[in-house]
């Protein structure tokens, strides 16, 4: 049975807010129109996020995973669990870019009424080059569904968030989905999701974070994690991807959020520290 279900958005409206600290386009315009609608704060937000400790680690994983898709030279993109990301959004400003966002059902007509909101107030122009698609990512006819829009052109995979609900075995079929992908059209797999836990390594004061959100939301993503970055470079290896590894601290200059928020700069490289993106491409 697949994990990918309405866990992997439980955090979506968190990182809504977190993005409109930041100085990703439509963010902005995206937090206030889901504090009309839902009647929440920032208040709230900080709370869902378990206070701003990991606000620098999302704001590198999201440049990171732009810096990789403009590196790729892809203009057809396909992002998986999309959430309320503002990326495809502003990315089919320019007509040469063809967007997919693949999510499930309920995320995907928030996302929906969005847009029409954005459209409606004048933020943007209506998006003929953006297509939502709904579906599981690890199921194989959901997923040919949803690439169906692509041409004979290289692909840009992405997926910012996913990766710590889906289980070993899951994530197994959503590699085999997008190396199929890939290995048609060319392209990318880029992914700054690769999450570690090691009960005996990881820290004391990061297994209480992972025991609290478990009480707290019911359900345990640590079997779904990698134990360490070689465990994760090794699955991508053994699913047939040549890898290369990013580290989030290369980041840290071009951040603005820990001066916004007067975070620590040891918090910051504390936060940053053992965070990558991994990018794969299909080993010849």
């Amino acid at each position: 049975m697949s994990t990918f279900n309405k866990q992997s958005s439980h955090t979506a409206d968190g990182l809504v807010y977190i993005r409109s600290l930041m100085d990703i386009p439509f963010a902005k315009e995206i937090w206030a129109i889901l504090q009309k609608s839902g009647g929440i704060s920032s208040e709230d937000m900080i709370r869902a996020t378990r206070g701003t400790f990991m606000y620098p680690f999302m704001e590198a994983r999201y440049l990171m995973t732009d810096l990789e898709i403009a590196k790729s030279g892809a203009d057809q993109i396909f992002e998986l669990a999309s959430g309320l990301t503002p990326r495809g959004i502003a990315m089919t400003a320019s007509p040469t870019i063809m967007y997919v966002e693949f999510d499930l059902p309920d995320k995907l007509e928030e996302k929906k009424k969005i847009i029409d909101q954005l459209v409606a107030e004048g933020n943007i122009a209506p998006r003929n080059n953006l297509y939502l698609e709904s579906g599981d990512v690890t199921d194989t006819t959901n997923f040919e569904r949803a690439s169906r829009h692509f041409t004979n052109r290289p692909v840009a995979v992405v997926c910012e968030g996913l990766l710590r609900y889906v289980s070993p075995t899951d994530r197994k079929a959503l590699a085999d989905n997008i190396h199929t992908l890939l290995k048609k059209y060319g392209g990318i797999w880029t992914t700054p999701d690769a999450e570690f836990f090691d009960p005996e390594k990881t820290p004391e004061e990061e297994k209480k974070r992972f025991e609290e959100r478990f009480e707290k939301l019911g359900y345990d993503v640590r079997p779904n994690l990698f134990k360490d970055a070689e465990d994760a470079e090794m699955f991508f290896r053994e699913c047939g991807f040549d890898v290369a590894k990013y580290p989030a601290i290369s980041m840290i200059d071009k951040l603005v959020l820990p001066k916004r928020m007067g975070l620590k700069k040891e918090d910051v490289i504390r936060c940053l520290t053992n965070r990558f993106c991994f990018t794969m491409t299909v080993a010849a």
